[in-house]
C-alpha cells in the first residue's frame, strides 16, 4: 500500500501526463485523458477551482466544434491565438524556435531523452514540457522506491531547474491567451486548470 506522500506523487504524475495529452489534437483517446485529469486533480484538490469537471464541458461540446477551437487556438494557419510554445512568451518578437526552445531541448537531452521525430512540434511545446515534468517526477519516485537517493536528488534538481526556467515563466500569459480566445467552455476550463496546476506544483512540496 502506498503512503500518503507516494499517493500524492502518483496523482501529480497522472495529472501532468494527462494534462500533456489534453494539449494535443483531440482523438479517440482524448476523453480518457480528460477523465484521468479530472480524477487526479480531484485527488489533489485542484479541480475545486472550477465550477464543473472538465469532462462535463467535453461532453457538452461537439467533436467538430472542439477540433475547430483546438486548431484556431494552437495551430492557425493564419493566426495563433494562443501559441503553445514557450519561446513566443519568453523572447522578443514572439519568436518560434528561439534560444529558449533549444534550451528546453538541452534539458531533455541532459536527462537522456530526445524529441520523437513524429511529434511534429518544437521542443518547447507545452505538451512536451508537461510530459518531461511527468517523466522526471516518475523517475524520482522510482529512485526513491529503490532507495536510490542520489538518483532521486538528480531528478529533483533537473525538475526544479526545468520548471523554473521554462513552464513557470510562461504558463500565465499562455493561459490568459487561451481564456481570452477560446470559443468552447472546454478550453477555457482547461486553461484555468492548467494555470492552477502549474502554480500549485513545486518539486519541494513532493518530498516523501
Amino acid at each position: 500500500m502506498k503512503s500518503g506522500s507516494e499517493s500524492r506523487i502518483a496523482a501529480w504524475c497522472n495529472a501532468l501526463f494527462a494534462l500533456a495529452h489534453c494539449y494535443r489534437e483531440p482523438g479517440d483517446s482524448f476523453p480518457a485523458y480528460v477523465t484521468m485529469l479530472d480524477e487526479s486533480l480531484n485527488a489533489l484538490a485542484i479541480s475545486q477551482t472550477v465550477p464543473a469537471p472538465l469532462h462535463q464541458s467535453l461532453t457538452d461540446t461537439e467533436p467538430a466544434e472542439l477540433l475547430r477551437d483546438y486548431a484556431r487556438l494552437f495551430i492557425g494557419p493564419f493566426e495563433l491565438f494562443a501559441a503553445p510554445f514557450g519561446s513566443v512568451y519568453l523572447e522578443e518578437g514572439r519568436r518560434i524556435m528561439g534560444e529558449t526552445t533549444y534550451d528546453a531541448l538541452h534539458h531533455y537531452q541532459a536527462a537522456g531523452l530526445e524529441v520523437s521525430a513524429d511529434f511534429g512540434n518544437p521542443p518547447d511545446h507545452l505538451s512536451a514540457e508537461l510530459e518531461f515534468m511527468y517523466y522526471l517526477l516518475h523517475k524520482e519516485m522510482q529512485a526513491r522506491v529503490q532507495n536510490d537517493m542520489q538518483g532521486s536528488a538528480r531528478c529533483r534538481s533537473q525538475l526544479t531547474a526545468f520548471v523554473n526556467n521554462h513552464p513557470a515563466r510562461w504558463i500565465d500569459p499562455f493561459c490568459t491567451a487561451v481564456q481570452e480566445s477560446a470559443a468552447t467552455p472546454f478550453y477555457h476550463t482547461l486553461a484555468s486548470l492548467t494555470r492552477t496546476t502549474l502554480q500549485t506544483f513545486s518539486p519541494e512540496i513532493l518530498s516523501l
